[in-house]
């Protein structure tokens, strides 16, 4: 068994050396050393304040008591619900030359910027896959628009050959009427060539040519308004088909902003994972 005055040497090494493990952990840390029964030396940090002073009892119980009792060290981490600020616990048993436990080196460093960055990493991951899920939404709803503006599109262009197939239909029908004004004529002049026998017939050739007039009118006036209809399908066919190259020009940069954005994210929870080991 070591006599008191060695055992006071390997107390005041520590003592000596507790200066250097202070910077050692930049100051962010608070040193204790015990014997068996009690708190000798604490070398306070500015970044912990913990209860405990010179000439307490060591606890029993948790992470010190352990070490006493197995002489091995115990490293732990206390959260912050406990003192306000979370640390990691050192608890380093002393030993003499004979290898018996008598006192403890324990230390308690602050993980406050730890768990700073912890938080922040949680609350970046976080934001940044509530950002990747409204990108992705958003590309959807662009999508979904780019197909609805296709099915308008498409109907455009079956309404479009449809007023082009109506259009063939109504020329034919003016070729009609065109003959028909035609037979109308020459059933006038055989009319005027049978006298009053022919006033009769004369008549009837009269109205077939108005009705012959009448159509050709009407066919021009429906040949016109069709035109303009044609002409307004393919101004918003056109319209349709720029705002979809739009569309999908802008669906390309979310989904390259979506990507950057799950990258991120995965960064940030990497490092939150980190910040854990730290």
């Amino acid at each position: 068994m070591l006599s008191p005055m060695v055992e006071n040497t390997i107390f005041n090494s520590l003592n000596d050396s507790l200066q250097y493990i202070d910077i050692l952990f930049g100051h962010h840390i608070t040193i204790y050393i015990t014997d068996t029964e009690k708190i000798l030396k604490i070398l306070y940090s500015d970044k912990l304040s913990l209860s405990s002073k010179e000439g307490d009892p060591i606890p029993r119980k948790g992470p010190p008591g352990e070490a006493l009792r197995t002489g091995k060290p115990v490293i732990d981490i206390v959260s912050k619900e406990l003192y306000g600020v979370p640390f990691r616990s050192y608890s380093i048993p002393i030993k003499d030359n004979n290898n018996k436990v008598i006192g403890l080196l324990l230390a308690a460093q602050s993980l406050e910027n730890m768990d700073k960055v912890l938080t922040l990493s949680k609350n970046v991951s976080g934001s940044l896959k509530q950002m990747s899920l409204a990108s992705s939404d958003i590309s959807e709803q662009i999508q979904n628009i780019v197909n609805s503006n296709e099915d308008t599109s498409n109907a455009l262009n079956k309404a479009n050959k449809n007023a082009k197939d109506t259009n063939e239909i109504l020329r034919f029908i003016q070729s009609i009427s065109k003959q028909t004004n035609l037979l109308g004529l020459n059933a006038a002049i055989e009319a005027s060539r049978a006298g009053d026998n022919g006033k009769g017939f004369g008549v009837v050739a009269q109205e077939i040519r108005k009705l012959s007039k009448s159509s050709s009118e009407s066919v021009k006036e429906i040949d016109s308004v069709l035109k303009e209809i044609t002409s307004s399908m393919e101004l918003v066919t056109n319209s349709i088909n720029k705002s979809n190259s739009n569309f999908e020009a802008a669906s390309s940069a979310i989904e390259e902003i979506t990507s950057s954005i799950q990258e991120l994210s995965s960064t940030a929870e990497v490092l939150e994972e980190v910040s854990k080991k730290v």
